[in-house]
């Protein structure tokens, strides 16, 4: 028997899924870590890092600020 996922709870998934298999770039101290797109902007420093990469709290953060 196949398991039905909630609605929301798919979409957070996907969500996750496609957030956690970016790489992360450092961005000014206010910041913190945030999508790499290719091409560091001006306040980007630092090489960019997979998710798994991150810490614990840089973790968190990133995904407190890009799950919506």
């Amino acid at each position: 028997m196949a398991k039905i996922i909630d609605p929301i709870v798919h979409e957070l998934l996907r969500g996750l899924r496609e957030l956690t298999s970016r790489q992360f770039i450092y961005e000014d101290p206010w910041r913190g870590f945030v999508p790499y797109d290719g091409a560091p902007a001006e306040y980007q420093i630092g090489p960019p890092l997979p998710f798994a990469e991150l810490d614990r709290r840089d973790k968190a953060d990133v995904i407190d600020s890009f799950i919506f």
